[in-house]
């Protein structure tokens, strides 16, 4: 037997060899720290006050991998609570003594009130992603959808629902009446067929379920249908299904799904959701289905046992996964699905932070969630896999999220003249002896094709984009939004700030400075042109002569997504409408004349009309980004505080686009950014494939591709 000092000197030598739970955080020398989130039962009304338990999950950390800590939110003061749990004494609530206490990696976030209740929910989800913190369990659009939206989601993933009314009180009670009509139809007519099961249009737990929800006649109907509208302010009619019940616990796990499309928006390639055992309730005499009293009280009426018919099982979870991704499934979630006698499949719904991590001696006494007895059922995928993975994630989709730029006001720096063309030449080739882009033609080759570019001008002139505008409408500069969540999740461009700048962008210079003054003899004098010095003389945000622009906050590499536009929102307004709703002089028309670009010939990507999503695009000769389809790409290496440029030529075209004199200080600069430029042949010499999918198929049109 090894002595205490021997002991310990193993141990210590072991815990040098194997890292600890903090590696998830790169502190792989400590545990990590979990803070377990509940909601205050404190003066609480809810009709969960008291049959939902607190759990303590750290009873499933037997080895101690973690360092646990608790907090019991109150629905009014949730943020306030989370302020002082990452900064003591902010809250203006901090004890004496003692010292601060390390703030959490992760939170273990157990808060499942619902918007009607009284106990903390949603709100705290909010606090946590605007406090930038990762934490596991559902985000806000995935915390409560209604039980119509899931229906809807599953209907476009192929999981069949039964049959179902939704009703809502309207003007008097004909809104109720008209419901109890479509369900009291005749089923050629789209009725509903007997027994029926009357629901909580949107809560959870079986909440306002009893025995009689279950209906077998018109009467029977209306009585629960004027229950769930009294009490819920809507009501959900559905068929029952007869048959057997299965419940599946879902869990969202790193890396790709198998055979994955290879998609590099990480949001959809990063997670892939995986099916554990699938359970089947087992109901006692005289019951069919989950309501309160069974599920929260009566614990003898129900049991859970595994599925054991292999194909069944294999349906059952692969209806799981499908709508744990239609209801855009974040981290885990259970799913409840009826089998009729024919062995179709059901979907009744999906449940978002599910009851689970009840104490091992739930198992033995009957009333643990089934949740929990699924993590039961498999070593593999048991309550210690599951914290693992659930941390995992967390902590890896908040890294995802982590921006890559941000927005920033630059002060403009006095006028710089244009540098020699010999001077210009020298810091461009030294520039690209830095640059790992092969691909990429020099400034020297641009300005070899100006002939050349000179009759593409006058074709640019004769093309006209097919009335693609009526002369009064001009867009001049770039929009790009900017998702809040962070660059590798940044949304489309059309919710942007007004930006018309341009920017140098010498490789080896973090920011070159760029003409101040307003631009001149244009419709747009408010836009200023270029207001970016060295990094560190960017100015406070405020007024003065400047701009906005977009700055990188951590070292990009070369071809390595700035901001992301595929499958995002954009703001999108075509010819005819601005022509129709936006009179010359209105300041939709001018932000409209400023901003836009297109998209197609009669459709373009516009400013938005919320200034959380403006993320201004600068404009430079030699910029640091080009596009991929609609995806912004680096050019090159941008390091921290390198202002973020796009040559405008790649996406702003056509005869209708204002033109605007640009100082970028870039060796290549064209002095003069015009709407003909996209047809330029050096655009095809310098970017190649890296412009807008519409100035591809324009300059093809026009024989250039």
């Amino acid at each position: 037997m090894l002595g205490n000092a021997e002991a310990g000197a193993t141990v210590g030598a072991a815990a040098v060899h194997e890292p600890l739970s903090g590696a998830l955080v790169n502190e792989p020398h400590r545990k990590l720290r979990v803070c377990v989130l509940q909601p205050s039962l404190e003066g609480s009304c809810s009709v969960f006050k008291d049959v939902d338990a607190f759990v303590k999950p750290e009873v499933h950390d037997p080895h101690g991998r973690y360092e646990w800590s608790e907090a019991f939110l109150r629905k009014a003061t949730s943020v306030a609570q989370l302020l002082e749990l990452l900064v003591p004494g902010v809250a203006g609530q901090q004890g004496g003594g003692g010292g601060a206490k390390a703030a959490p990696d992760v939170f273990l976030n157990l808060c499942d009130g619902a918007w009607d209740e009284d106990r903390a929910g949603k709100e705290v989800i909010e606090a946590l992603e605007r406090l930038n913190m990762p934490y596991t369990g559902a985000n806000a659009a995935f915390y409560e959808p209604s039980k119509i939206e899931m229906k809807m989601a599953a209907h476009y993933y192929g999981v069949k629902v039964p049959a179902w009314v939704h009703i809502q009180p309207g003007v008097g009670r004909r809104g109720v009446e008209a419901g109890l009509e479509s369900v009291l139809a005749p089923p050629s007519h789209g009725g509903l067929r007997f027994p029926l099961i009357v629901k909580h249009p949107s809560g959870y737990g079986s909440v306002g379920m009893s025995k009689d929800s279950k209906v077998h006649n018109a009467e029977q109907l209306r009585v629960q249908v004027a229950h769930c509208v009294n009490s819920f302010g809507g009501a959900l009619v559905e068929e029952f299904i007869g048959g057997r019940e299965f419940t599946v616990l879902v869990v969202e796990e790193p890396g790709p799904a198998a055979g994955d499309c290879g998609d590099t928006d990480p949001d959809l390639t990063s997670f892939h959701p995986v099916a554990y055992t699938p359970v089947e309730c087992a109901f006692g005499p005289g019951e069919d289905f989950k309501h309160f009293d069974i599920k929260w009280t009566d614990y003898g009426s129900m049991s859970w046992r595994p599925c054991t018919d292999p194909e069944l099982s294999e349906r059952l979870k692969a209806a799981a996964r499908d709508t744990f991704l239609a209801t855009r499934g974040i981290s885990y979630g259970r799913c409840d699905f009826r089998v009729d006698a024919a062995g179709d499949i059901y979907l009744l719904e999906i449940n978002p932070n599910c009851g689970v991590l009840d104490p091992p001696e739930a198992l033995l006494t009957g009333c643990a969630s089934s949740a929990d007895y699924i993590l039961s059922l498999d070593p593999e995928h048991n309550h210690a896999h599951f914290l693992a993975t659930i941390f995992a994630t967390a902590i890896s989709r908040h890294r995802l999220r982590q921006p890559k730029v941000a927005v920033q006001f630059f002060r403009s720096p006095p006028r710089i003249t244009a540098q020699p063309q010999h001077q210009a030449q020298e810091r461009q080739s030294n520039a690209l002896e830095e640059e790992e882009a092969p691909r990429t033609p020099t400034c020297e080759a641009a300005a070899a094709s100006a002939a050349a570019a000179a009759a593409a001008t006058a074709a640019a002139a004769a093309l006209a984009l097919e009335d693609q505008l009526d002369n009064g409408v001009a867009n001049a500069t770039a929009s790009s939004g900017s998702d809040s969540s962070g660059s590798n999740s940044s949304t489309a461009s059309g919710a942007s700030s007004p930006s018309r700048h341009s920017t140098g962008s010498g490789a080896s210079e973090a920011i070159t400075a760029a003409n101040g003054e307003p631009v001149t003899g244009g419709k747009h004098p408010q836009a200023a042109a270029a207001a970016a010095g060295p990094a560190g003389h960017a100015a406070p945000e405020g007024g003065g002569a400047g701009g906005w622009g977009l700055v990188a906050l951590v070292p990009i590499r070369a071809g390595e997504v700035v901001q992301r536009n595929e499958q995002r929102p954009a703001v999108l307004a075509s010819s005819g409408f601005v022509k129709r709703s936006w009179p010359a002089g209105s300041r939709q028309r001018e932000w409209f004349d400023a901003y836009a670009y297109p998209i197609g010939d009669e459709v373009f990507v516009t400013w938005s009309d919320d200034p959380t999503s403006w993320a201004p695009l600068n404009h430079s000769c030699d910029p640091n980004c080009w596009l991929r389809g609609l995806d912004l790409l680096a050019r090159r290496d941008i390091a921290p505080d390198e202002q973020i440029t796009a040559d405008y030529a790649t996406f702003c075209a056509g005869p209708n686009v204002a033109a605007f004199d640009c100082d970028c200080g870039a060796g290549c600069c064209r002095r003069r950014v015009t709407g003909a430029d996209y047809l330029q042949p050096w655009v095809g010499e310098r970017f190649g494939q890296h412009v807008s999918p519409f100035v591809a198929a324009a300059r093809k049109r026009a024989g250039l591709a």
